[in-house]
């Protein structure tokens, strides 16, 4: 099942082409949060705002 324009030849989001686009939106989608959670848990806890006391 192939999406021909009027001249006959096959586009660009059908085929080959799309599945690499979406693999390349799967592996920004998978891998960006995988590095974000990664990086910032290589803070220390003087660069982390999260403990702070008032006293």
């Amino acid at each position: 099942m192939s999406i021909a324009t009027a001249s006959g030849s096959t586009s660009f989001l059908s085929g080959r082409p799309l599945r690499f686009v979406a693999a390349g939106i799967l592996l920004v989608n998978g891998l960006f949060p995988a590095l974000w959670i990664l990086f910032t848990s290589l803070k220390t806890e003087a660069q982390s705002g999260s403990v702070w006391s008032p006293a």
